[in-house]
């Protein structure tokens, strides 16, 4: 969370309506401007401020992963594809570091 995130947070109701407002007034006045200049921008987020609070931040939603979806690995063509940290982590085997522990030569 970042130090901005916490001082929205943390202020009173209407002062942040006032914020998102203004905020929106901007994000509209650069688009109409674009849009006059001839410069194509990227689309409009759909949903961004969800009054929810918490869970989504900035309209990012944790997508749901069905039924038999697996925890680790990721799809690709569709084969489960695991990395070595995903194997590792699944077996359980630690890697040791090289020179770390107590003592050593002096």
């Amino acid at each position: 969370m970042s130090r901005l995130d916490n001082t929205v947070n943390r202020t009173p109701m209407h002062i942040r309506r006032g914020m998102t407002a203004k905020a929106d007034g901007r994000e509209v006045k650069r688009r109409k401007e674009a849009k006059g200049a001839g410069i194509v921008l990227e689309k409009q987020a759909k949903n961004k401020r969800s009054g929810g609070g918490g869970s989504r931040q900035d309209g990012i939603v944790k997508r749901d992963r069905g039924v038999g979806a697996p925890n680790i690995g990721r799809f690709k063509k569709g084969t489960l594809v695991l990395s070595k940290d995903d194997v590792r982590s699944m077996t359980n085997v630690r890697k040791r570091g090289g020179k770390g522990g107590r003592g050593g030569k002096r």
